[in-house]
């Protein structure tokens, strides 16, 4: 059913942890002694006191890996009637660089399937039925056999572990289309809507084709997507727009255009929304969208804090 879902990343900051950081060993230092605190274990039991009860977690911000800590914080999701949808690894210190799928020497292609496979075991850990991570974009067409051959291996690891793989990709028809059948069963993809990370989106923001572009994106898109995930803030999405006082007016007549793309498409997944705005903000921001989705989405009765 389409729901909606919350990266937590979104509420980096409220959770005390410095923006961009990704030393998933390390200590998170405060960005402010002002914000009301929640630690990542009790982020489910917020969230479903919000209306929210399906989670992306961000492997970057897990305290610990060790099995005691994720089977306790899926505990916590399922005491709170929270789906935890995937396990987002992104950012992590040890993949940082995952061009190496792509790398010309096996050996190092080796090496970065190898970085993979662990947080792959993690998300079985924590009952979560994806893994989600963005591969490199393949330049020609040995870069993309390249490509094939790494994500091929790591769907293999993910169904013993009873995962799949969740790639971001703004082309999913291209990255479907480049794996074998019996691949694609293990595969899932998400699709990021965000202007700042589409080049075609950015260039004709400035330009009377915005929503005519978004029109016929996001029904692409939304028609071969897993889940999706859309800026909190919608203000990315027409970042460049020329007239700074129509963002608002564009930021409304884009989310139109969304919601209708979920509705014609029939879209049945979760809509994660992936940042908010600056603290103290970040749960104003999140809320506001849920509420502009409402329609569209099935939602849980919650009482709010704002």
């Amino acid at each position: 059913m389409p729901r909606l879902a919350l990266d937590t990343l979104a509420l980096d900051a409220r959770l005390g942890h410095p923006r961009g950081s990704s030393d998933v060993a390390g200590e998170w230092a405060s960005t402010s002694t002002e914000l009301p605190r929640v630690s990542l274990i009790d982020l489910p039991r917020e969230c479903a006191r919000r209306g929210i009860d399906t989670l992306e977690l961000r492997a970057a911000q897990l305290p610990r890996v060790d099995d005691v800590y994720l089977t306790d914080f899926r505990a916590t999701c399922a005491a709170s009637d929270v789906e935890l949808f995937s396990l987002a690894i992104d950012g992590v210190a040890d993949l940082a660089d995952l061009t190496g799928l792509a790398h010309a020497d096996a050996a190092t292609r080796y090496e970065a399937v190898g970085r993979v496979k662990p947080w792959i075991a993690r998300t079985s850990v924590l009952q979560a039925p994806y893994v989600r991570f963005t591969p490199p974009t393949a330049t020609d067409d040995a870069s993309t056999d390249r490509v094939k051959e790494s994500i091929s291996e790591l769907a293999e690891h993910a169904r013993r572990h009873e995962v799949k793989l969740l790639l971001r990709t703004t082309s999913p028809d291209a990255l479907l289309a480049s794996l074998d059948q019996d691949v694609r069963k293990d595969v899932a993809v998400v699709v990021e809507l965000d202007g700042r990370r589409d080049p075609q989106l950015r260039a004709d923001a400035s330009r009377a084709t915005l929503l005519a572009t978004w029109r016929s994106k996001m029904e692409s898109l939304v028609a071969n997507a897993a889940a999706l995930l859309l800026p909190a803030d919608l203000s990315t999405i027409v970042a460049d727009a020329a007239d700074a006082a129509a963002k608002p007016s564009n930021e409304q007549k884009v989310l139109d255009v969304f919601r209708q793309a979920m509705k014609d498409k029939r879209f049945n997944g979760p809509v994660i929304l992936t940042t908010a705005g600056d603290p103290p903000d970040e749960w104003k921001r999140v809320l506001d969208l849920r509420d502009a989705l409402r329609d569209n989405l099935v939602l849980r009765e919650a009482w709010t804090h704002r």
